[in-house]
């Protein structure tokens, strides 16, 4: 009878740490959760001024000669492929769930219409002059919902 007893309490431990060690998990999540938002916030204010100089070129300067600054200064080659992999990356995220897709294309579906617009011609004569597929397959699929969610919002 004793030992039953022992046992009992000795599950009834270890039920109160695995729920500790879980309650822990589920913080560490959230603290990990915040933290990728935060950086994400940073990271998508940066993303702005790029997509903004990108549209004031777009204005000046032809796609061929974009994509000869591209090529040549690295500034804007890092800044250009930031905004891209900043894109793609979140397209990633919605597509393996990490990220609400509805959210996401509920909050930032102008900014990924925008950003895409004005970046698949300078995609498209990259890919021709490098001859290389420059794949932004991830970032594409992003632009199509979000180009389907403004739209709805439109009507």
């Amino acid at each position: 009878m004793i030992g039953v007893a022992i046992s009992a309490i000795a599950l009834g431990v270890i039920a109160f740490q695995v729920k500790a060690i879980s309650d822990q998990t589920k913080t560490q999540k959230q603290q990990d959760d915040i933290s990728r938002a935060d950086r994400y916030v940073t990271e998508y204010q940066n993303i702005r001024k790029i997509t903004h100089k990108l549209r004031q070129q777009n204005k000046k300067m032809s796609i061929s000669q974009i994509c000869d600054a591209i090529d040549n200064d690295e500034d804007t080659r890092s800044e250009w492929y930031a905004m891209m992999e900043y894109f793609e990356r979140l397209g990633a995220l919605v597509a393996l769930g990490t990220i609400d897709k509805r959210f996401i294309l509920k909050t930032l579906d102008a900014v990924i219409v925008d950003a895409w617009e004005l970046s698949e011609p300078v995609i498209k004569e990259l890919s021709k002059r490098d001859k290389d597929d420059l794949i932004f397959e991830l970032f594409e699929d992003l632009y199509k919902a979000a180009k389907d969610s403004a739209s709805k919002k439109q009507n």
